[in-house]
Parts: structure tokens; C-alpha cells; sequence
């Protein structure tokens, strides 16, 4: 999932973008210029969560958009991905740049699933066989 909190500006105006540290880019929101889904000139803020399990429809964005949509296209390219390292958000305003867009605060959230561990029983194998490899070793140079 990702968060974000903008200010000011046209928010019909903003496509939002986030790139993961292998480069893995996904449009998760897209400009509404120019297309009747009830944006006109809006400078209402926009502090939403795109998650791909949300209700609301990424056209559900309206005035002052805030609460839990779908994204434009699924965060699920970003499955398995770790989340440490650097992630890029980039925020294009391709009809007005520079009137005034705030970005104040931005987050991302995932499931972190833990390593498979190997399992007991292959651990005593792996440990006997360096054992066992040690020991013969030795008795070669005690002979």
C-alpha cells in the first residue's frame, strides 16, 4: 500500500508514480484532466491509500480525496519485493507544474513474509556431515 498527503495545486492534474530500488515502476494513480468524474480545478487536498484490496474505485477520487482507493494500475507488481532499499515517488503535474504542489508526507506499507528457515532435521544432517568430516581429519593425523 501506499500513502500520500499533497497540498495545493489541481489535484485532477496529478498522475503519481513509485519506482522500487530494482527499478519496478507502477502508475498507481492517473490525471483526471479533461474526464467528467466530478474534478473541476479542485485545489482540495488529497491524502489518500492506494491498496489493491480497497472498495473504492480509483474513480471514486472526488474533492478534497481522502480515504482508501484501488489503485490505477495494481501495486501487486511490487509483490515479493523487499521493502528495504531506496523507493522513488514521483509526482508529474503535466498541465500546471510548479503552482504550488506540496508534498507533505508520503509512506509505504507491505507484508513482510520471513525467510523459509531450513529445518531442524537439515541442520543435524549438515552439522554431522562437518563433524564426520573433521573427525577423519584428525584420526588421519593421529595415525
Amino acid at each position: 500500500n501506499i500513502f500520500v498527503n499533497i497540498i495545493g495545486g489541481h489535484m485532477e492534474d496529478y498522475q503519481l508514480f513509485l519506482t522500487s530500488p530494482d527499478g519496478t515502476t507502477v502508475q498507481f494513480r492517473a490525471d483526471f484532466a479533461g474526464v467528467n468524474f466530478g474534478f473541476s480545478h479542485i485545489d482540495g487536498p488529497l491524502s489518500a491509500t492506494f491498496d489493491d484490496e480497497a472498495v473504492a474505485l480509483h474513480t471514486a477520487q472526488v474533492a478534497n480525496a481522502t480515504g482508501t482507493f484501488l489503485p490505477y494500475n495494481p501495486l501487486s507488481a511490487f509483490d515479493g519485493k523487499s521493502l528495504t532499499g531506496t523507493w522513488t515517488l514521483s509526482v508529474l503535474d503535466q498541465f500546471a507544474p510548479g503552482e504550488g504542489n506540496n508534498l507533505i508526507s508520503w509512506s509505504i506499507s507491505g507484508d513482510v513474509r520471513e525467510a523459509t528457515a531450513p529445518e531442524p532435521a537439515m541442520l543435524l544432517l549438515f552439522g554431522t556431515v562437518l563433524a564426520g568430516a573433521g573427525m577423519r581429519r584428525w584420526r588421519q593425523r593421529a595415525a
